[in-house]
């Protein structure tokens, strides 16, 4: 297999070298997305994906163009991401011996920082916004087909493929059922991490029912996302998917934003106050999978209580050993990305992270309160729904395998739309394009 993941890197090395750097990032999520990222090539001691390999061409080829590099403007999210990246490493290297501590890094930095840079360089206005939106509706369109083919005959061309992996031998080999249905997994072989990459997207492709002759594909695009979701009969999608839903009708009733941010801060209070269990193992009763939900909310009271052992800089890639003290087995697993982060890297590098979320969302709400450009604000609106559906998620899910690039393409998206750049006259009242606006097509009525 690693002379097709060769081929296949270097069709997508081709696109990136020859077309526009918009195409060539379109070349990385389609190998992204249906390529299975554990079929790699193997240099030395280090394992390389194509989607690695494309990525890093895709920004060598937008760096050495100074049309895209100038209009380039650091925010916050810009740099908290980039410190999020040296206090990850600066962590790990005080609990991983150096040799597997570089490995891990060198491939965790192409799957996350690189493709948070290559997206920022290449989205710098609403045509290239738009051309990777319609890209990926395409795209989910086919996952989604693929996804209810699996969950109904339980196959999938990609069945048999998890033997060429080198750390999982049995990868996507054999579906869980869960109703009577196939549990569907996709490239990645993991239910709930291809589930999440369908809430994930869901919102963007929402946006296209604002794009002149793309409304009709748009419901399109975002209901085969939300069948995609479907398809893996997952509680921690699923839960994203319906606080992304609820998050996206509220943009119909702004004035009740407020009042359930109030309501759901109220009503875990009063879950602490009133009850004799925490308001996560409340929230765990309403699952799929009560057993497994009680197991996430024991995860959070083992982290809570172990918190002196590992504040300064965490555990490292060794299991805490909490197994025994959460339900008697025999090791632990991390189903909170959180928990995961702080046992990762410490109490430091989870504020850091947290700050990346925190960072994205003002970003984009800042941008929000700015413009006056319907299509900027429906653009935001729904990013902001990605964000908060996958952080809700997070409670009960760790990121891992291509969910974690996918979600940094999403990171990369807040960063572009947040740094777009309003100009406003007295003449026309509303977007006027300037270096790095999203006004383009979209200026000659004010919203």
């Amino acid at each position: 297999m690693e002379s097709l993941t060769l081929a296949i890197a270097a069709v997508g090395v081709a696109v990136v070298a020859v077309g526009r750097p918009v195409y060539g990032l379109i070349a990385y999520l389609s190998i992204l997305l249906l390529y299975p990222d554990y079929l790699r090539v193997s240099l030395g001691t280090v394992d390389i994906s194509a989607c690695r390999i494309v990525v890093c061409a895709l920004v060598v080829r937008c760096l050495a163009e100074t049309q895209l590099t100038s209009r380039f403007q650091w925010k916050l999210l810009d740099k908290l991401v980039f410190v999020s990246a040296l206090v990850n490493a600066a962590t790990l290297a005080m609990t991983t011996p150096f040799e597997p501590w570089l490995e891990n890094r060198f491939g965790f930095v192409m799957d996350t920082l690189v493709v948070y840079v290559a997206v920022r360089l290449v989205v710098v206005d609403r045509q290239a916004f738009e051309t990777i939106l319609k890209a990926l509706g395409v795209l989910v369109v086919a996952m989604a087909a693929h996804a209810v083919f699996e969950m109904f005959t339980g196959k999938s061309l990609y069945m048999g493929l998890g033997q060429y992996c080198p750390w999982a031998p049995n990868k996507g080999m054999e579906f869980q059922t869960r109703f009577g249905l196939n549990r569907a997994m996709g490239p990645s072989g993991e239910t709930i991490m291809f589930g999440l990459t369908f809430a994930c997207l869901a919102p963007l492709l929402w946006i296209l029912r604002h794009t002149p002759g793309w409304r009709g594909r748009g419901f399109l695009f975002a209901a085969a996302a939300c069948v995609g979701v479907a398809a893996t009969v997952s509680s921690g999608p699923y839960m994203a998917l319906l606080v992304v839903a609820g998050c996206l009708a509220l943009e119909r009733m702004k004035s009740l934003v407020r009042p359930a941010i109030v309501i759901a801060i109220v009503g875990c209070l009063a879950i602490e106050l009133g009850s004799n269990r925490h308001f996560y193992y409340v929230l765990g009763d309403f699952t799929m999978d009560p057993e497994s939900a009680w197991y996430r909310a024991r995860l959070i009271d083992v982290a809570i209580s172990k918190i002196p052992e590992y504040w300064k800089y965490g555990y490292g890639f060794g299991d805490p050993g909490w197994g025994p003290l959460i339900d008697g087995r025999s090791r632990s697993d991390g189903v909170n990305d959180y928990v995961v982060q702080a046992v990762l890297h410490g109490i430091f590098g989870l504020a850091v992270y947290l700050g990346v979320l925190a960072a994205a969302l003002h970003g984009v709400v800042r941008k929000y309160r700015e413009t006056r450009s319907q299509w900027t604000r429906s653009a935001v609106w729904a990013l902001a729904c990605a964000m908060i559906g996958m952080m809700t998620a997070f409670w009960s899910v760790s990121l891992f395998g291509q969910t974690i690039s996918v979600f940094y393409v999403l990171l990369g998206m807040h960063g572009a739309l947040a740094a777009a750049t309003r100009t406003v006259t007295a003449a026309r009242p509303a977007w006027v394009p300037t270096t790095n606006s999203y006004a383009a097509r979209s200026v000659s009525a004010p919203a």
